[in-house]
């Protein structure tokens, strides 16, 4: 189950990054032009800041998929190898 959430989450993460390529989302903050900023890009960049500002939650996920494999290779070798 873990394995196929943090795939998921990869695949959430690429495409919004992909999203910020595409929308030029980038260029748009850098310049400090917020004309050039629709509703939609307001929308779409607070959706990926509530995503991303959490340290805690990037903490969580990294720990459990490192526990996660360490238990997977610890019932690996309970299973087979034992």
């Amino acid at each position: 189950g873990f394995l196929f959430f943090f795939i998921y989450k990869f695949k959430v993460d690429q495409s919004r990054a992909k999203a910020i390529v595409q929308r030029n989302i980038m260029n748009k903050l850098t310049y400090s032009n917020s004309k050039q900023l629709t509703e939609d890009d307001y929308t779409f960049i607070n959706k990926i800041f509530c995503g991303l500002s959490s340290k805690k939650q990037r903490v969580n996920y990294l720990v459990i998929a490192i526990l996660s494999a360490v238990a997977l290779i610890f019932a690996l070798y309970v299973d087979f190898l034992k």
